[in-house]
């Protein structure tokens, strides 16, 4: 997994202009902190026992972060806009694994795969209401 992150890094100019051409502007779909945070002690977690990071996410909690992130990419597409998540580098692997069955369509982006010659628009932020509550 290093290697594919270090070979998508270098690679990110090419992975971007794949999703958006030469539009300076990215959209992007972005997880809450909270979330984020959560995602990636679970990351952590599975990585000290060597096991599958999806396998540390609460089920109900996947659950509604799927069903948040097809809204929110039905949202994007009836916009016109690209489906992008943009997500910590550590998270990157397991959500491109979590949204490619029923988001084919959705590019998931560390935040260090972004060139610098474009300029991110967050167009929605998924996740604030999950972590909490029954």
């Amino acid at each position: 997994a290093p290697l594919t992150s270090h070979a998508r890094a270098a690679l990110c100019r090419q992975i971007v202009n794949n999703v958006v051409g030469p539009e300076p502007n990215l959209p992007v779909i972005t997880l809450d902190p909270s979330l984020e945070q959560l995602l990636l002690q679970s990351v952590q977690q599975a990585q000290k026992v060597g096991a599958d990071p999806g396998a540390f996410i609460e089920p109900r909690l996947a659950e509604r972060l799927n069903m948040a992130l097809v809204e929110t990419a039905q949202r994007q597409e009836a916009e016109g806009k690209v489906q992008v998540l943009l997500v910590a580098a550590p998270v990157r692997p397991m959500m491109a694994k979590f949204v490619r069955m029923n988001l084919p369509d959705m590019t998931v982006l560390g935040y260090n795969e972004v060139p610098d010659n474009k300029q991110i628009t967050i167009e929605a932020t998924v996740g604030g209401d999950l972590t909490g509550g029954p």
